[in-house]
């Protein structure tokens, strides 16, 4: 309708312009044209001072909210999207009147274990419940950074959010492939502090073994490369051969001949053994 737009689409645009420029003293900002919006309005790179330089460092994607949001949904598609995306989600809930911005991070949602018994999220920027069946009701946690245009001029400060940010997206770059696995670190944070990891929580089931196998082949395998140039035989070497067994017969083929090569590796690391003696 000429003429018109509404107060709640003018303050979106408005905080998303705004939460853009409180970024920029921190990172350099890739903001996203509102026609190629696909769920993330700006991608930032981690600026570090290097005396007269500034280097880039790691990326991450960052959604816009005016203060008056408290909740983002995601339909199931869209939870998918957010568990899939392999740069780190940070939610810039910003305060127009204040010129403040509140950056939160999705890894409460991200990175839940039994994120597949859900039909649907709710992201809530504030401490609520929900009991709606088949909806995650998924509170973020306090905002990781919080700072003012002003704030944002302070060295000191810049220091401190670089090394907040820095941590934060390392934490999810860990936790990304985790999330196949259904394994997750818990992590404990306040704002504008260093995140802390506390303990780890993982779900299991027989039906995942032979994905789980797979996802951790590579892994397995440089172990596994370690054994085959013995020239002793240990007790971690036929232990990792019966493991190797296993992981064959559950339906590893990147261990359909890693079996036979350790029996000749270890007969011949004995052979070598008793003549020797």
């Amino acid at each position: 309708m000429p003429g018109r737009l509404g107060r709640n689409l003018r303050e979106g645009h408005r905080a998303e312009g705004l939460g853009v420029e409180l970024l920029r003293p921190l990172c350099a900002v890739a903001q996203v044209p509102q026609t190629e919006d696909v769920g993330f309005d700006a991608v930032a790179t981690i600026l570090r001072a290097d005396r007269r330089f500034l280097m880039a460092e790691q990326s991450f994607c960052a959604q816009f909210k005016a203060r008056s949001v408290a909740t983002i949904a995601y339909d199931r598609a869209a939870y998918d999207w957010l568990r899939k995306l392999a740069l780190p989600l940070f939610i810039g809930s910003v305060d127009l009147a204040m010129g403040e911005i509140a950056l939160y991070t999705t890894h409460h949602a991200a990175c839940r274990i039994d994120a597949e018994h859900y039909s649907s999220l709710i992201m809530s920027l504030k401490p609520s419940s929900g009991t709606e069946k088949g909806v995650l009701h998924q509170y973020l946690g306090e905002p990781i950074l919080r700072w003012t245009e002003r704030e944002s001029r302070s060295s000191a400060f810049q220091k401190q959010a670089h090394a907040v940010l820095a941590a934060w997206v390392a934490t999810e770059q860990v936790h990304y492939p985790l999330r196949s696995i259904k394994t997750t670190e818990a992590v404990r944070w306040k704002t504008n502090e260093l995140p802390q990891t506390a303990g780890t929580m993982m779900l299991g089931h027989p039906d995942d073994i032979r994905a789980d196998v797979e996802a951790a082949a590579p892994y397995l395998m440089k172990i596994g490369s370690h054994f085959m140039v013995q020239e002793t035989l240990t007790p971690e070497a036929v232990g990792f051969l019966l493991f190797a067994r296993w992981l064959e017969q559950n339906g590893s083929a990147a261990f359909t001949y890693m079996p036979q090569i350790l029996v000749s590796r270890l007969a011949l690391a004995e052979q070598h053994k008793r003549q020797g003696e």
